[in-house]
């Protein structure tokens, strides 16, 4: 079969993307507790800009002090000039290596984030809304491990349980739009192309989308505009300061879509949100899912392309480029791009599965794909903060390792200039 579709140029904003594979945020920890990036997050994801996709998507990136204080994995963090040298050889590595990057950042966990500080509360929407492991349904069959095989007491409090959540003050939610919406600017300095606002998975901008855990009677509470008000003013605010630095800066949003349980949030509140957000000025939406799933779109569901038939829906009020996840089989995803369900195709699993996807669709080499099982055993390890492993892909954490990795010439001539200093 040709992929002709797959493969033609797309603009999204003001970046010129040399196909239609992306590769979705995916973090994998490999980053240590200073958030600061090193050699093995710069390989892993040289490898995947070298095996074809149009722009890597590094995320998500702590960018406030609280959300640091909160943290429940070693994020990478982008809150000061100290992360700017490894952000952007990070960058520019991605670069050279063939691909655009975008730095995807997020203000906070919420109360589905456990802290590892044992000193420290999680924040959400409201305080006595408790989140009990797995049920969100996150992570499909590492819930079931780690539920199963973890027996020590501490293990257990550490890993399998979430503390009561303290309620976020007005003040604290001020200070979360003030400081991402400076720190962005960040990665303008860092050379990225664009930056991603991370609005799902029920981090805490997401859980004030959500009936379920959003019981403020504040003007942030109760109804369908006050529980997307703190996102409106969140994504306002970044946007505005980013444009500040550079008119032509691309912005997206990943949103979920709607939740598979009754009272949570619906696609017709999506939707609602698509409209405000494109008023905004972003330059994309990237389709996501709420938790838990709806049944086809888990991650060990066996159905592909789940996400799509948001797309399709998201379609009748979005102009802006769609990039849609989870679409495994490169023969769906070029009749989704060719049909126009989706502009774009995000791939998480399937490239830490096999850096080398785009490249072997391209080259007609489906047949010699590594595939991505949605096994979820790359997620044990990831939810007790460890570096991430494949069942698939024994090379994933060691990529640095790899000889054809390894970057030794940088840009010549005027390209090696810092990227705002370009013309």
């Amino acid at each position: 079969m040709a992929y002709e579709k797959l493969f033609e140029s797309i603009k999204i904003g003001s970046t010129e993307l040399k196909n239609r594979y992306v590769m979705a945020p995916c973090n994998f920890i490999f980053s240590d507790w200073t958030g600061l990036i090193n050699e093995e997050d710069i390989a892993y994801y040289v490898a995947r800009a070298k095996g074809g996709a149009s722009v890597c998507i590094v995320g998500a990136i702590l960018c406030t002090e609280l959300g640091k204080e909160v943290a429940n994995i070693p994020w990478p963090y982008m809150t000061s000039i100290e992360h700017i040298p490894g952000l952007a050889m990070l960058a520019e590595s991605i670069h050279l290596a063939g691909a655009k990057a975008f730095a995807q950042i997020l203000p906070a966990s919420g109360s589905r984030g456990n802290p590892m500080r044992d000193d420290v509360q999680p924040i959400a929407p409201s305080a006595g809304v408790e989140y009990v492991f797995s049920t969100d349904q996150s992570h499909g069959q590492a819930e079931s491990i780690l539920k199963s095989r973890i027996k020590g007491r501490w293990l257990k409090e550490k890993y399998l349980s979430h503390p009561k959540p303290r309620e976020i003050t007005v003040a604290e939610m001020e200070q979360l739009i003030k400081e991402s919406a400076q720190n962005a600017k960040l990665a303008v300095l860092a050379g990225f192309d664009g930056v991603e606002l991370h609005l799902c998975h029920h981090y805490i901008l997401d859980q004030f989308r959500d009936p379920r855990f959003n019981k403020r009677t504040d003007k942030y509470g109760g109804s369908r505009e006050n529980r997307h008000r703190f996102i409106l003013e969140y994504a306002e605010a970044v946007i505005k300061s980013l444009r500040e630095e550079r008119e032509d800066f691309t912005i997206g949003v990943r949103v979920g879509s709607e939740c598979g349980e009754e009272g949570g949030y619906t696609l017709e509140d999506t939707m609602w949100l698509a409209e405000k957000l494109q008023e905004l000025g972003i330059d994309y939406w990237s389709t996501s899912i709420g938790f838990p799933p709806i049944p086809e779109c888990k991650m060990d569901s066996k159905v592909d392309g789940g996400y799509l038939q948001w797309s399709r829906k998201l379609r009748d009020v979005l102009k802006v480029p769609i990039l849609t996840a989870s679409v495994h089989s490169p023969d769906l995803a070029e009749e989704a791009v060719t049909k126009g369900w989706t502009d774009l195709i995000g791939l998480g699993r399937p490239l830490v599965a096999d850096p080398e996807l785009p490249n072997k669709v391209k080259e007609n080499r489906v047949g010699d794909i590594t595939k991505c099982l949605k096994d979820n055993l790359c997620w044990v390890g990831f939810d007790m903060c460890l570096p991430g492993r494949c069942s698939q892909n024994p090379e994933l954490g060691r990529e640095k390792y790899n000889p054809k990795y390894l970057l030794t010439e940088g840009f010549k001539g005027a390209k090696m200039l810092p990227a705002v200093c370009r013309k």
